[in-house]
């Protein structure tokens, strides 16, 4: 998975600036708060933490996107603290942090592989005891269009989705195509730059199941969970790590 987002990287901060910050976010943050973002990928909502004085860790497995996410700091003055690790062997020298956001539905993509209460497990062990979990998620039952995917258009037929600029200026067509199957969501990413092809990006969806996902949390320790509509076509996800819960 990392391969495919060391080509992606270069644009990525670019490609995620049209993402719409958390509705719960702003309420969550303030000076001096510990916050982890996981997959961070370049950052996504690292301008609305800068803003809010928080105290940022952005946590990648990819070391191309990393350093894109380096240097995607600078433009924003800031400095936050980078750890490159897969979030299933992040240990306990990570954090504690007040707050952990799972941004972009990157629950879906890691439990395409990585059963939900495990990798929610391991979200929970950089948390400390009351700290707070937001996560933005796709929902199938709400059968709705979000900023990569939607449920209307047909499998298998490439569709030109997004159009921005790189930092330079230069213009950036991006298209997908995704095709469904046994609770899974394909989908297939192209970046072009004067009809030229600058890569191409395939990740794998999990449709996870509100019910199936409450009980996930439950077992690996958070309470108060409670999820709402979000922004962009997204739920989210709220959960406080128990502080009786031993991991």
């Amino acid at each position: 998975m990392t391969g495919d987002y060391r080509a992606r990287a270069r644009h990525y901060a670019a490609e995620i600036s049209h993402i719409l910050q958390p509705a719960a976010l702003a309420g969550l943050l303030r000076p001096g708060l510990k916050v982890a973002e996981m997959p961070s990928g370049t950052g996504h909502f690292l301008p609305a933490y800068t803003a809010a004085g928080a105290d940022v860790v952005l946590i990648d497995a990819c070391p191309a996107m990393l350093e894109a996410a380096r240097r995607h700091a600078r433009t924003l003055r800031t400095d936050p603290g980078l750890v490159c690790s897969p979030i299933q062997d992040l240990t306990l020298r990570v954090g504690p942090f007040d707050l952990v956001v799972m941004p972009n539905a990157a629950l879906n993509q890691l439990a395409a592989d990585t059963a939900p209460a495990e990798l929610l497990a391991a979200v929970a062990r950089p948390l400390r005891p009351g700290g707070i979990l937001l996560v933005q998620v796709l929902n199938p039952a709400q059968d709705g269009a979000c900023g990569f995917y939607d449920p209307g258009l047909s499998d298998g037929t490439w569709y030109a989705d997004r159009e921005f600029a790189d930092q330079p200026g230069q213009p950036l067509v991006r298209r997908r195509r995704q095709h469904h199957g046994a609770g899974l969501v394909d989908i297939d990413f192209e970046l072009h730059q004067n009809g030229e092809l600058l890569y191409r990006h395939h990740v794998t969806l999990q449709l996870l199941d509100i019910t199936e996902l409450r009980a996930a949390l439950a077992s690996s320790g958070f309470t108060d969970v409670s999820v709402h509509p979000g922004t962009g076509g997204l739920d989210e996800l709220l959960a406080a790590r128990s502080s009786g819960h031993s991991l």
